[in-house]
């Protein structure tokens, strides 16, 4: 991934949601008393602070569509962090008046749909089954591939397949291993077969 251009670095290449394609932003705190500059919000998001991320928002005049210079946006943050209550929040943000010449509707697809400079969805970035389903529930695009031709599923089951031959290589290299004991099953494996569960599913079913 490249570095977000709000201090908050993201690691590894390629594409998936809190993985080592598609790292989370290293989580850092809002210092109490701090000004807000640009990475404010993101940082909010980390945090899971939902306050303080419509407050910087409104200091900082930025709207809830808003992307850093690599295209990363506010919701494929809150996918990424799985963090609802912000994600439910970004897309109650999508406006409502009729006076636009885009519509309600067109505006939060739009905003779901949205891609980064890899050519990812939030829903690529959905670290969470919770996540993937209030994503999909508000109607974003399975089937956006992203820079590498992979879909959000597709993208997920690459995902699991890097990161166990990456705990295979961990087992043969940890010599507390030797007795043949497996390794218990970290949380973000966990949560990537869940989300690759969830969306190959939803693939099953409109076959």
């Amino acid at each position: 991934m490249a570095a977000a251009s709000f201090g908050l670095g993201r690691s590894g290449e390629g594409s998936g949601a809190q993985s080592s394609q598609h790292a989370q932003p290293a989580q850092q705190e809002q210092p109490p008393g701090e000004p807000m500059d640009s990475s404010t919000p993101w940082l909010a998001i980390a945090d899971g602070n939902l306050s303080l991320l419509q407050t910087s928002l409104q200091v900082l005049n930025l709207p809830a569509t808003a992307a850093d210079e690599n295209g990363y946006t506010l919701l494929q943050a809150a996918a990424s962090y799985s963090h609802i209550p912000i994600l439910q929040w970004l897309i109650e943000q999508v406006p409502t008046t009729t006076n636009s010449s885009v519509n309600h509707e067109d505006a939060k697809l739009t905003m779901l749909n949205a891609v980064d400079f890899e050519g990812d969805t939030a829903l690529h970035y959905a670290s969470t089954k919770a996540a993937a389903e209030f994503l999909i529930h508000c109607g974003i695009d399975v089937n956006i591939r992203n820079a590498e031709g992979r879909t959000a599923l597709e993208s997920k089951q690459a995902e699991i397949e890097e990161a166990m031959m990456e705990a295979e290589e961990e087992e043969d290299d940890d010599d507390d291993n030797a007795n043949g004991e497996e390794k218990e099953e970290d949380e973000e494996l966990a949560g990537l077969r869940e989300v690759a569960a969830y969306l190959s599913s939803l693939d099953t079913m409109s076959q």
